[in-house]
């Protein structure tokens, strides 16, 4: 090829990759609202070689049928699942968009991995360990290739996907198409009243590519909508000393505790007007539409560059019930209340639980997010150049909230609610028609308009080999981080006002403008050091700094908290290679600064008196030691340990509510366990056709409360299953989700921030959430 061809292909891959990379920023100063960056390198991963990311079965979720699960850093569970498609986020985060909504582990996806702590956080920005998931496009050969997979489970889940791929025309002029299809009928494991669906998501996906001299184009469309209704939190009776039972009329996992015709009523945060949310139509579906855009190219002496730039339109919705308090049946009498059911005059007379919900209406979300990156080798070193930005815009953020009371049986129904008033010597309502207690609903929420993030970033890595007994990792992030926005400021108060006093309320009140342009920065070093054949030592340390999107502003506050997280981790171990064995032991310790929140405190001599309390700033950190070990021991046979110890508590966290002071000071923090143990055996057989495998997982005591005087014994979380293989195109799956059959309660107590008495809540009803019942379920993916 001649220099002329040459130097006009490198022209053209130039000229390709920085206007793609630029469309968002021609979008932002054209709008003057911005974009919001998170992205991630490709799968050639951060090498260190210790296994951080290896055997973590990280699509094992004993909490819901898809999904990954939390793997544990030490730090409480914020939310923010970081999910990567083609090296871009899924989404910018949970609130208001669940990236469940948009993502599934499905036949579309043709490589998945997951990234170290320290590579997320120089490649995105973000906290934790990210799944990272490509597209299957069309193979090297042109070949026609199409891959089948289906799911199902003895409670009726039907999960199927679908994908081809081949050339268009001849082979040789480099075009070519996938085609995929994902579709998912979830009944749950427990029966709604209201729907025979859990969950109803289904996924389309049209791509085509153009190989060039030098590289390949990409351009991904997808459609997605997906209404999920998740039973979250469920009853059970605390006995006291960590042990929980199941009630007698309510099994955990097996009974749904949704009310029973699937309708929320709540009063709208902007005009005060009554609404229901129904669980069973498109009030909860998420629609998203999106464009993808991708690159690779190889370059001189070996370096390539590969861009990604994605278009998503999305109405998001979101709806999740709390339940807070619970009233036994015998209390109800001494307690000054009295309940009927809903439509019904005559008195009710068993269990009563208090909930609140939060319905954020379908938000109309842009985002644009690009990455760009350079990689080669130069000398020892290989190198990473990353150039990233993420613009994310809302129209109208509104998150309702109600209160109500239900029963406490399966399929619960709504109640309304009398409480005696002494100076009137009677009873008198406190909830209305439709069983939302006024007083408590449509306050304390959040209104926003015209919102935005842009994020713009730059990141380098190096993977340095100056000996070949030292390896040595050093990267570096920095990012613009800028949100701007309006509020509602109104504590306990809608947006509009009635200023004629018709009681019409049609008067916008003034939103409150906020602002806010801040840099954040990350950095990690690591080695390893081979000090003898077979074994050395390693060490890294990695500081990064994250900030909460609009999540750490409350709209019933005037004043916007412009709080960053300084979160700091380091470890140091020492590694053994052995015939038979390997083992990575290590200390670690990790911390994270200026926490935010907010406490909705109920008082414990009144649980329907609540007050909130915002904002409270305090610390976390954790020291921990973790082995890891796999073994070979004889043929066929593999088995891996993960054993962790550690302490996680908090760090300068207290506050006063109800005329008393709460102080959590090195109390350990709920929802972690202090002493965490995986063991993953497996064996193959009938010339290696034939796999099987197990998994599993101990939980040792967890906390349940702030102050530690709830908590629940471990538990086990357990996994088995037996993969048969047909000359490579037949893949048969059939495994057992909680063979050992526990109902393992899990999570915080909800209203359990001032509980410091145990022994006052031993034999009473409480709420958590769950592990999923006894699951068998039967897979077969086919190629052909």
């Amino acid at each position: 090829m001649s220099k002329t061809i040459v130097n006009t292909y490198k022209g053209q891959i130039i000229q390709i990759s920085l206007f793609l990379f630029l469309i968002p920023i021609l979008g932002y100063s054209q709008n003057k609202k911005a974009t919001d960056s998170i992205k991630v390198a490709k799968s050639d991963t951060i090498q260190l070689k210790d296994r951080d990311t290896e055997n973590r079965n990280v699509m094992l979720n004993a909490g819901a049928n898809v999904g990954p699960r939390n793997v544990n850093i030490g730090l409480p569970f914020d939310g923010d699942i970081a999910i990567l498609e083609n090296s871009l986020p899924v989404v910018n985060s949970f609130w208001p968009q669940n990236p469940l909504t948009v993502w599934r582990y499905d036949s579309s996806i043709g490589n998945i991995g997951l990234l170290s702590y320290s590579e997320t956080a120089i490649t995105t920005g973000k906290l934790g360990y990210a799944v990272d998931s490509y597209d299957r496009f069309v193979a090297r050969n042109g070949k026609f290739k199409g891959y089948i997979s289906s799911k199902f489970n003895h409670f009726g889940l039907n999960e199927t996907s679908a994908n081809i791929s081949s050339s268009i025309g001849d082979r040789k002029n480099g075009w070519g198409y996938t085609l995929s299809t994902y579709q998912m009928f979830d009944p749950a494991s427990y029966t709604l009243g209201f729907s025979q669906q859990s969950d109803r998501t289904q996924f389309y996906k049209l791509g085509i590519s153009k190989k060039l001299k030098t590289g390949t184009l990409q351009f991904l469309y997808s459609y997605k909508k997906s209404r999920s209704v998740q039973s979250v939190y469920q009853p059970f009776m605390y006995k006291g000393n960590g042990e929980t039972e199941q009630l007698d009329n309510f099994e955990l996992g097996l009974d749904s505790y949704i009310v029973q015709d699937g309708l929320i009523p709540f009063y709208d945060k902007l005009t005060g007007e009554k609404r229901f949310y129904d669980m069973n139509s498109d009030d909860i579906a998420a629609i998203t539409h999106s464009i993808d855009v991708l690159g690779d190219f190889k370059l001189k002496n070996n370096w390539k560059l590969n861009f990604a730039t994605r278009f998503m339109k999305s109405k998001a919705p979101m709806s999740i019930q709390f339940p807070v308090t619970s009233t036994l049946a015998e209390d109800i009498p001494a307690s000054g209340m009295s309940y009927t059911l809903l439509g019904n005059s005559a008195p009710y007379e068993g269990n009563v639980q208090q909930v609140s919900s939060y319905y954020i209406d379908p938000t109309d979300i842009t985002t644009i997010m690009s990455r760009l990156e350079l990689a080669g080798k130069k000398g020892s070193h290989d190198i990473k150049l990353g150039l990233q930005q993420q613009y994310y815009r809302e129209d109208i953020f509104k998150l309702n909230t109600s209160v109500y009371y239900q029963t406490i049986e399966p399929q619960p129904k709504k109640l309304t609610a009398s409480a005696y008033i002494p100076a009137y010597g009677m009873y008198v309502p406190i909830t209305d028609e439709d069983g939302i207690i006024k007083a408590a609903s449509g306050g304390s929420d959040v209104y926003r308009e015209d919102s935005y993030l842009h994020k713009l970033a730059v990141y380098g890595l190096d993977t340095w080999a100056p000996s070949n007994k030292l390896d040595v990792i050093l990267g570096g992030r920095i990012e613009r981080f800028e949100s701007r926005g309006k509020m509602a400021p109104y504590q306990d108060e809608i947006v509009y006002q009635d200023i004629d006093g018709n009681g019409i309320h049609e008067t916008k009140r003034p939103l409150k403008d906020f602002t806010q342009s801040e840099w954040n920065v990350a950095g990690t070093a690591s080695f390893i050091y081979k000090t003898f054949n077979r074994a050395g030592i390693s060490g890294e340390f990695t500081y990064n700094e994250i900030r909460k999107d609009f999540g750490s502003y409350n709209s019933d506050y005037s004043d916007y908290i412009k709080n960053k997280n300084p979160i700091l981790f380091g470890s140091a171990g020492v590694y053994f290679n052995h015939p038979l064995f390997n083992v990575v032991s290590k200390l670690t310790y990790i911390s994270k600064r200026d926490n935010v929140r907010n406490i909705v405190a109920y008082n414990p001599s009144n649980p329907s008196e609540t007050n909130t309390i915002y904002p409270i700033f305090y610390d976390i950190e954790t020291f921990g030691w973790t082995t890891d070990i796999l073994s070979n021991p004889f043929k066929n046979f593999d088995i891996h340990f993960l054993v962790t110890l550690q302490n996680p508590i908090y760090k300068n966290f207290s506050y006063d509510a109800f005329g008393q002071n709460y102080s959590y000071d090195n109390k350990n923090i709920p929802e972690l366990s202090k002493v965490l143990l995986e063991i993953d055996p497996s064996y193959k057989l009938f010339n290696q056709k034939v796999k099987l495998w197990a998994s599993l997982r101990y939980f040792g005591k967890q906390y349940s409360t702030l102050s530690n005087a709830l908590y629940y014994n471990g538990w086990w979380e357990t996994f088995a299953g037996i993969d048969y293989t047909y000359r490579r195109k037949l893949d048969l799956k059939l495994d057992v989700t909680n063979f050992l059959n526990q109902y393992g309660v899990k999570g915080s107590i909800i209203g359990g921030e001032l509980i410091t008495d145990s022994n006052a809540y031993d034999n009473k009803i409480l709420t958590g959430s769950y592990i999923r019942p006894f699951t068998v379920s039967v897979s077969v993916n086919y190629k052909f």
